[in-house]
């Protein structure tokens, strides 16, 4: 049976793959902003300040709440399937002071088998997925469980199940999204409560198809984004106000390094506004960016997943 895609949930998929594959590829159309003067951004040296003895694991997720803190999602189990039993013993999640760069808190330990995506919503709920467990989680921002969608360990596509989903994003109604991504190919959509409202797509090359959905972007007028991990882009971010699409390009992945790991900015025709980053492991470049988040100050927040960190980069005024 067809699925009807509801108006406030329009795609733009495959726009978003092409375009990263073109920039990545060197062949572009470079937008300007408004007053003329070319969007640029620069890596903040030092940023964050790790403490002592602590390292980032792999990690997958980003995102800014409300009061400037960056919270990432991260793991030490590499990725192997099937997924190890055992449970990620340390605090998943992180919570940084945006400006000075420190930790401030942390939790999740002994909750996750294999961390993956992070999103919080307007209230500040932080919203992980598990590919390990296929499963949702909604927290408070101090890690207090809420909400849980799909069977833990159980893969499946109908209504209360998952297979190894990959992200999570809110609509201007409040809606949740999610990408349920490696199996599946499809986007499902739930209400704020975690009620199952409708979905679309499946595994394939066509219009409303995906390889492997694996980060979303919802703008202002609900238009959904969908970063589809085999056509290139990895991790996919709204700019303010919704002005600016920003993607990051994990790149392929050949058996040695270059690679063309980097951000590619967007406007909301499709043309190339800025790109920055490339593949190493210096300041400003990416073994395999992996998410990307932007605060309310216009500054782009990028984990590296292979590279183990995060790193900030500032808009040029």
């Amino acid at each position: 049976m067809p699925l009807t895609v509801p108006r406030k949930a329009r795609l733009a998929t495959l726009g978003v793959a092409v375009v990263g594959l073109l920039a990545a590829c060197g062949s572009e159309r470079r937008s300007q902003p408004g007053n003329g003067a070319p969007l640029s951004f620069e890596v903040q040296h030092g940023w964050p300040l790790l403490p002592d003895g602590f390292t980032l694991g792999f990690v997958t997720g980003v995102d800014v709440d409300s009061h400037g803190h960056v919270f990432t999602f991260h793991g030490h189990t590499e990725w192997q399937v099937p997924f190890p039993e055992e449970l990620e013993q340390a605090d998943a999640i992180q919570i940084w002071d945006e400006v000075e760069g420190i930790l401030v808190d942390s939790w999740g330990a002994n909750t996750f088998r294999m961390p993956h995506g992070l999103s919080i919503d307007s209230m500040d709920n932080v919203w992980v997925t598990d590919v390990g467990h296929n499963q949702v989680f909604k927290f408070t921002h101090d890690g207090d469980l809420l909400l849980v969608l799909g069977e833990a360990g159980v893969e499946g596509s109908d209504s209360a199940h998952f297979a190894q989903p990959t992200d999570v994003e809110f609509g201007p109604d409040g809606s949740v999204y999610v990408s349920d991504g490696y199996v599946n190919g499809r986007v499902v959509n739930f209400s704020d409560q975690g009620d199952y409202r409708f979905e679309w797509g499946r595994r394939g090359d066509g219009p409303s198809e995906f390889n492997v959905p694996h980060d979303l972007a919802i703008d202002t007028q609900g238009t959904v984004y969908v970063a589809d991990r085999e056509r290139r882009p990895y991790g996919i971010s709204m700019g303010l106000n919704g002005g600016y699409l920003f993607v990051v390009d994990g790149g392929e992945q050949p058996a040695a390094p270059p690679d063309r790991s980097g951000v590619v900015v967007l406007d909301q025709s499709g043309n190339i506004a800025a790109r920055f980053g490339r593949f190493g492991n210096q300041d400003g470049q990416f073994m395999m960016g992996h998410d990307i988040a932007l605060d309310r100050e216009g500054n782009v927040l990028v984990v590296d997943v292979i590279g183990r960190r995060l790193q900030k980069f500032n808009p040029m005024r």
